[in-house]
């Protein structure tokens, strides 16, 4: 079975689980809010000079991540003080 990587959206709990490709996670295994799955970029990214291990840029790419919806929350609730 593959493996997949996970961000919870509302606890910014990052985690891997194994299952079939036809599986979806249900939720986070720490809080159960929703969760999106983080694309495999083991396979995808190539450094051209190699100064770069693929696990630093895809902890990068996490980090990101956390920061975009971060922000993403951040804007939903100005939002909601507006309305």
């Amino acid at each position: 079975m593959p493996k997949y990587t996970y961000l919870c959206k509302e606890c910014d709990h990052y985690f891997e689980v194994f299952h079939s490709i036809s599986e979806d996670q249900d939720g986070c295994i720490e809080c159960s809010g929703l969760v999106a799955r983080i694309p495999s970029t083991v396979n995808l990214v190539r450094n051209i000079d190699g100064t770069e291990k693929t696990g630093e840029i895809t902890k990068r790419f996490i980090e990101e991540a956390k920061q975009d919806l971060k922000r993403e929350r951040e804007n939903i609730k100005q939002s909601e003080r507006k309305a």
